[in-house]
Order: structure tokens, then sequence, then C-alpha cells
């Protein structure tokens, strides 16, 4: 058994314990959830599998039909060797009848992977993940000042730069909110920085204030509510204005972050309107509270997975190799809406909602 403290849980995730095939993986910081168990799936199977190739499953599903879990868990052909992943977005119905199953027959080559929002000490999924011999939960904590100073100083090691104290003072104040928001941030700077030997205070302005002649919340609230023509005539101006297509992506990825932490809080048992109005501060969404509210709606933690996962990737794409052109940029963006404009209409049909 093990319990991994937030400070810990990157040292175990480098050497993982072979003895381990099922993790819970949580906390308030929604992003570090996301980055710790794609990095805890490709550390525990043997083929490295793919994120977006794990089988993914909710937890409510399961809890209504715990035989779900052990049937994928054992599912593996006669002659395939390859290790299995699945993962699984817990919600607020209890999973420990199928955890009991999974501990009375183990599965032989199946890495389970679940994913919780923040949880107290006595929550009983993590009292008992954390009593047992096979498994692990690690632990995802806001990120505070060290963290995001420790973050920064190894990227800017591996990019041998360095940083204008003031411009690391800067980083430390407007950093941390979200793992995997920060991490953007940061191989942003350090890409725009890349031909200079020290990160500026100047660059920094440049490229972590969000100000941009297109109305970026006219696009993110058209991305999460499905309004797919809204989203061209948005994206056409953003080429026409030659603006950097990177700065809309991260800007998607903060959204679809803070979106999933709401939906993940809600599902979880928290108080819907505490999680609107904190969705409310992270996007700054006061004066179109109504849009807002709609989003958070249509919203599910497997799709808003999805958008992280699809604007995380496009970003690190542009940024490494540069070929993140206009047309791929609408290409995702309307992919996105698209999603949300079918699950718009799936839940139009469903009487009583």
């Amino acid at each position: 058994m093990a319990a991994l403290a937030h400070r810990d849980a990157d040292r175990y995730i480098d050497r993982p314990d072979r003895g381990h095939f099922l993790f819970l993986v949580f906390g308030a910081d929604h992003g570090l959830i996301y980055e710790r168990a794609r990095r805890l799936l490709a550390a525990t199977t043997d083929d490295a599998v793919a994120w977006r190739d794990a089988i993914e499953l909710s937890g409510d599903a399961i809890a209504s039909d715990p035989l779900l879990l052990i049937d994928e868990a054992h599912s593996i052909g006669l002659f395939d060797t390859a290790s299995r992943a699945i993962r699984v977005n817990l919600g607020a119905k209890s999973v420990l009848p199928a955890l009991e199953m999974i501990e009375r027959s183990p599965p032989s080559n199946s890495v389970i992977i679940l994913i919780a929002g923040d949880l107290k000490r006595d929550a009983a999924i993590r009292k008992w993940i954390e009593k047992q011999p096979f498994a692990a939960s690690i632990e995802c904590a806001m990120d505070d000042a060290r963290d995001v100073q420790r973050l920064l100083d190894a990227e800017l090691k591996r990019a041998n730069l360095s940083i204008e104290p003031e411009a690391r003072e800067i980083l430390a104040e407007t950093l941390g909110d979200d793992r995997l928001s920060t991490r953007s941030e940061i191989e942003k700077l350090l890409l725009y920085a890349k031909d200079q030997s020290t990160v500026t205070v100047e660059q920094i302005n440049d490229l972590l204030l969000d100000a941009t002649a297109v109305d970026l919340d006219s696009i993110l609230s058209a991305i999460f509510t499905g309004e797919t023509e809204t989203v061209a005539e948005l994206s056409n101006k953003v080429s026409f204005a030659d603006i950097d297509a990177n700065r809309l992506f991260a800007a998607v990825l903060r959204y679809a972050l803070a979106i999933h932490r709401a939906r993940g809080e809600i599902d979880g048992g928290a108080r819907q309107d505490e999680s609107f109005q904190s969705l409310l501060r992270l996007v700054n969404g006061f004066k179109r509270k109504d849009s807002v509210a709609k989003e958070l709606q249509l919203s599910r933690l497997d799709k808003t997975t999805d958008f992280i996962t699809a604007a995380y990737d496009a970003l690190k794409t542009s940024r490494q190799r540069n070929i993140l052109t206009d047309e791929r940029l609408l290409r995702l963006l309307l992919a996105m809406a698209q999603s949300t404009r079918s699950r718009a209409k799936q839940n139009r049909r469903r009487p009583g909602d």
C-alpha cells in the first residue's frame, strides 16, 4: 500500500512500484491530476500505452454495474501480451463494490487509474485504496510558489536559459493556479526566448498578457456551447488579424481546465452554486453568467478531458515544430464545438432534462 503526498508523488511516478496496478489520482489541481495520470499510465504499462488508447470508463457507470470494470480489467486476448490500461473518471456514486471484486480477482496485465477531484482524508475510496498492498493514492495539491519555482528552474535548465530576478517574481505571482496551465505558459515563454540567453520582463509582458484584438470570451463561449457557425466566423478573424494561434489555444486549455474542475466537483457531490461561483472567478465570467452556466450544464468530464488533451497536444506540437496552421486550428476548434453541439441535442431528446 502507498499514500503519496503531493511532494512525494513525482519521485514515485518516475519509479512506480511494480506491485501496484490500481491508482487513485486526486486533488485540487485538475491540471496536475491530468499530467500525473498521463505520466503514470506511461510508466506502469510495459508498452507505454498512450493516454488516448486507454479504455475510458465512467465511475457512475461502474457503480451501476460493478462487473463492467471486472470485464474490462480481465478482457485480454488469447495471444495478446500488451498491457491494458483503464482510466476511470469518478463521479458521485461509490465504485467500492467493483474495487472489492478487483481485490478478490486481480487482473494479471491491467493498470487501472481512478481520477477524482479533491478528497478528504476520511473519504471512503481514499481510505480503501490506501489499505491495499496493490494500490497507491497520489495527491495533486495546488502548486505554491516553491512548486512553480522548481518547475521553472527545471525548464530553464533544460533550455539552457537564465531569467531576470524581476521576471522570476512576476512569474511566481501569476502562475500556479493549475499545473497544466503553468507548464503551458512556461513552455510558451521559453520557446519565445529560445534565441536569447535570458528571459526578460519584456518577453513575459509580450506573451503572458491576454490582451488581444479578438474577443476571446466570445470564441470560448461559442466552443463550449456548441455554436459552430460563430466559431468559424471568429476563427477567421483570428487568421485575418494574424494573431498567434498558440495564445488562443492556451486560453482554450485554461478554460477547459476550469470547466473540468467545476464539473468534477459537482459530480463528486459538491454544492453546484459554490462550484459555479468558483468557475466564474476562474474564467472571469461574472458579466456573462448565463453563458457560463450553459457551458457548465453541457459539460461532461470525459468530453472536457478530450478538450484538454486536444488543446495541450496542439500547443505542444506547434511549439516544438511550428506546424499548427490556421486550417488545423479551425478544424480543432470546430471539432470541439461540434462535440458540445451533439451533446446538447442528445440532452434535448431526453425527457425531463
